[in-house]
């Protein structure tokens, strides 16, 4: 499935994520640009507009030779004056825009948007979970102002504790969220989130498995289970990648779960593509931990599945943000025989001289594949003994399955 099968024509999409509506997100410019990138394999034939550091002559060769097909319709910017042209432009020749994260109205109106805005900003508000998600399938949790945050924490909270940021802006990856253990952190964490007007604090829950799972809701309104990865976080929360292994697939029960909430959000009127935060719990409750109506970072991962990983006949793929010191020509020029040997993707890729962005680290987003996880686990450490740096993994230790620690 592609893109394209998901949202129909005339739409086009519009990634990028803004500077000053991504306090909850990230400020890396670099990652920013890249960003809009990665869904060039499975964006089909739905016109992209994407960084030109993210479409290097070596990056898009060595996307071709993973076995990937690149979209019938690429749209370059350097600037953001040139991405805003571009959107009002295509908005006239293409139709309407698909963000996954709101934008500015200056940049788009909301009545070019493919989602009124109003609700897109309102499913994404962690605060909103609460008439989303079935009761029973929320962990304990309070909303509370941000001059009642230190005093909760300090007289009414046991820990650990989970923080996360209520909000209307863009927010994701566990820029949101803030883990406390102990109380002498309460300043920093307060610190942390001092630009939050209002928190939630949830049960700091014993996860045995976290799962990213993928849903399309047509614009009939028909839902569709697309697949699922096990998340890669860190000790903090942030997440890492995502995993996917046959051997270890969702259970119904959290398949399910995700039905439910797609339904509830395909009620209110959104159309596109859903990914859900649930995770099992150790005591085997089936618990949302996040809602992302839009399409997510495992998404090309999943919806080429099923040529790459299972054609190719590995049973384990693993998402992996990869960043390297030096140029992407050498970068990808070091890893070139294993994408020749078939158990290397490359998604998209970043180089910032090309995006005349200066010097800066190469960025990339592989596909490792393998026929366990142990096997995906050495071909990190293949890529690593060659220089790039795997987000997550130590060097020491190659550790780097917390999703299945508590959090």
């Amino acid at each position: 499935m592609t893109l394209d099968e998901v949202y129909g024509t005339n739409c086009f999409l519009a990634p990028r994520i803004w500077e000053e509506a991504s306090r909850w997100l990230t400020a890396d410019l670099l990652a920013i640009e890249h960003s809009t990138a990665q869904w060039l394999p499975c964006a089909g034939r739905m016109p992209v507009v994407v960084h030109r550091g993210g479409l290097a002559r070596a990056g898009l060769s060595a996307m071709r030779d993973s076995g990937l097909t690149l979209p019938d319709t690429i749209v370059s910017y350097r600037t953001r004056d040139e991405y805003i042209d571009i959107v009002r432009r295509m908005m006239v020749e293409a139709g309407r825009a698909v963000t996954p994260y709101w934008s500015p109205e200056d940049v788009v109106p909301a009545a070019g948007m493919w989602i009124d805005p109003s609700l897109l900003r309102w499913l994404n508000n962690k605060a909103s979970m609460e008439q989303l998600v079935p009761p029973a399938a929320l962990a304990r949790r309070a909303r509370v102002s941000k001059n009642q945050l230190g005093r909760k924490l300090f007289w009414s909270t046991s820990l650990p504790t989970v923080i996360k940021v209520a909000t209307d802006l863009p927010n994701g990856a566990g820029a949101d969220v803030a883990i406390l253990h102990r109380r002498h952190r309460i300043p920093r964490v307060c610190r942390r989130l001092r630009d939050a007007s209002e928190l939630i604090l949830e049960e700091f829950l014993n996860i045995s498995r976290n799962f990213g799972l993928l849903y399309a809701i047509g614009n009939n309104g028909e839902i569709r289970y697309l697949g699922g990865s096990e998340q890669i976080c860190d000790r903090k929360g942030a997440y890492c990648g995502g995993l996917i292994d046959d051997s270890f697939p969702p259970p119904l029960e959290a398949v399910e779960l995700g039905h439910q909430i797609a339904r509830n959000g395909a009620h209110l009127g959104y159309r596109g593509l859903a990914g859900f935060d649930i995770v099992i719990t150790r005591d085997e409750r089936v618990l949302a931990l996040d809602l992302n109506f839009r399409p997510v970072a495992t998404t090309a991962q999943i919806l080429l599945q099923d040529g790459l990983r299972k054609a190719r006949k590995f049973r384990v793929s693993r998402l992996a943000f990869c960043g390297f010191e030096g140029a992407l020509e050498r970068a990808l020029s070091l890893c070139r025989p294993f994408i020749e040997t078939g158990w290397l993707v490359l998604l998209s890729s970043f180089d910032p001289l090309e995006g005349g962005l200066g010097k800066g680290k190469a960025l990339a987003r592989f596909l490792i594949l393998g026929g366990d996880r142990a096997e995906v686990e050495s071909r990190e450490a293949v890529l690593q003994n060659l220089g790039f740096q795997i987000t997550g993994v130590s060097k020491k230790t190659g550790s780097y399955r917390f999703s299945a620690d508590a959090r």
